[in-house]
């Protein structure tokens, strides 16, 4: 049940055999339903019955600043984060981009 006022999920709920999840419709159903993306705070406007554990967009935010942070200071990548190539593989790689031209 979505948004049904609390009393008639409740009283809905215990004259029906099937299990009854309840989306903002109180704990008087079988089950309680809550959206992940407003659980983490990832819905800018949740509606009124959704809680909001999280906030997912700020973490992200803050990683995001941090990762360009890290880029423009060269503080990333770090050597063992790049990946390498053998200087033969390398030569083998150029003889072939200069036979293109």
């Amino acid at each position: 049940m979505k948004c049904v006022p609390e009393k008639i999920a409740a009283e809905i709920t215990k004259r029906i055999k099937v299990p009854v999840i309840s989306i903002g419709s109180g704990s008087g159903c079988d089950g309680q339903f809550l959206f992940a993306e407003d659980m983490l705070g990832i819905e800018m406007n949740p509606p009124r019955h959704a809680k909001k554990y999280r906030s997912f967009y700020d973490e992200t935010l803050l990683v995001f600043k941090e990762f360009k942070k890290d880029s423009e200071e060269a503080v990333f990548p770090t050597e063992n984060k790049i990946i390498k190539i053998s200087d033969q593989e390398f030569e083998q790689f150029m003889d072939g981009v200069d036979s293109l031209s």
